[in-house]
């Protein structure tokens, strides 16, 4: 090996450990998640008014997404990221002192327009870092599990000690957070059309990326109605099957163990397939998967089905990202990684209703019944699907 590709090595490597750091930080400091309901509830704040919170949440950070991803293109996604962190840290700063609802009210909105910053413009300012666009991605999703892993591990304990202490941890690590990000450059626009192409990002221009795009989009919102359901009411399943509630945090630790490992089986046996060939025999897993969770009375079958499960949603979600982000222009990604947030939050705002319906009136199986109608409908669209190529076949491995 010579000297020059020692330095580029060693280079490349010191990237990506600060990829990883960064991209664990920023799952992180949400480790107070689970508790949030609580933190709420020991202030007075009743279930209708926790309700509203989450509501304005969720539409303030659609509505501040797609201009944040236009201005990340436009301007700069490392001004759109440290802008998204600050007010992530101000959001932190509040919920430590805030004791009423009004004042979590704020907090929550401020924590909505800093997320809506930090989304798309900062998979894009990491991009810079590393040699494949894609692994971005693929490290995201490995951080994502062990911070989940390391914050359920801690959470109840630090909660106890202090219920104001989770969120001064998150905000240390905010502001260590913003500096990382600082410390990133980002490229320089050299061409006369580069500088065009800049020019003309506005909304007419994330309309028509949309538009472009639509199919992939559908299949997304489609996905997120139903797929991440069955991970989210995971626990009424083991209500279901009489497992004692004390052992919800150890299967909840295996469960990102094991999407962790399917996210590391995709980076080193899979990366070089096709995106949308990967979607489809994502589509099929999750399809059996779903249909023996629905009909399966035996634990022990369920559980399996289930790890086949959260094995393929390691990779699955970020390959739409992987898609998406192979199509489109590099001075638009920001933008069209914001109209993906957006598409996901609306199917969260759909599918929550929905799903908790369906369970209040016919119990837990018949929402396993619901996502493998689902994933059924969107297995067969996809799978006859025509993208022009016809190569691309369901049993048909095609490299990038």
């Amino acid at each position: 090996m010579s000297v020059l590709e020692y330095k580029f090595l060693k280079i490349n490597n010191t990237n990506k450990f600060k990829v990883y750091l960064i991209t664990f930080i920023s799952n992180f400091i949400l480790f107070y998640s689970p508790i949030i309901f609580l933190f709420y509830k020991n202030f007075g704040i009743d279930i209708f008014k926790i309700g509203i919170i989450f509501s304005v949440t969720s539409i303030s950070n659609i509505i501040f997404e797609i201009p944040f991803g236009l201005f990340a293109d436009k301007k700069s996604p490392k001004l759109s990221v440290c802008i998204g962190s600050v007010m992530i840290t101000l959001s932190l700063v509040g919920l430590f002192f805030s004791t009423s609802f009004f004042q979590f009210l704020i907090c929550a909105i401020f924590m909505a327009v800093g997320d809506a910053g930090m989304s798309g413009a900062n998979s894009v300012l990491l991009m810079n870092l590393l040699e494949r666009e894609e692994e971005v991605f693929e490290i995201s999703s490995i951080s994502s599990g062990i911070s989940n892993i390391l914050g359920g591990l801690i959470i109840g304990f630090i909660y106890n000690i202090n219920i104001r202490l989770p969120f001064l941890i998150s905000m240390v690590l905010s502001i260590l957070n913003l500096f990382l990000y600082l410390s990133i450059s980002e490229k320089h626009i050299n061409t006369e059309k580069e500088k065009v192409q800049i020019e003309n990002v506005n909304f007419k221009t994330a309309f028509f990326i949309f538009k472009k795009q639509v199919f992939i989009f559908l299949i997304l919102l489609l996905s997120y109605i139903s797929i991440p359901q069955v991970a989210i009411y995971f626990p009424e399943y083991l209500d279901f099957f009489k497992i004692n509630s004390k052992y919800i945090g150890i299967m909840y630790m295996i469960a990102n163990i094991i999407s962790m490992l399917g996210t590391k089986f995709h980076q080193i046996y899979l990366k070089k397939y096709n995106p949308m060939v990967k979607l489809k025999y994502c589509f099929l897993f999750l399809m059996i998967s779903t249909f023996v969770m629905w009909i399966s009375k035996n634990f022990f079958v369920s559980m399996f089905f289930y790890a086949i499960y959260r094995f393929i949603t390691g990779y699955f979600y970020l390959l739409f990202s992987m898609y998406i982000n192979s199509k489109t222009d590099l001075h638009y990604k920001s933008t069209i990684l914001s109209i993906k947030n957006v598409i996901v939050q609306i199917a969260f705002i759909l599918s929550d209703p929905l799903v908790t319906f369906i369970i209040k009136e016919f119990g837990i199986s018949r929402s396993y019944c619901f996502a493998f109608i689902s994933i059924t409908v969107i297995f067969l669209i996809v799978l006859f699907y025509k993208t022009g190529d016809p190569k691309e076949t369901l049993f048909e491995k095609k490299p990038a």
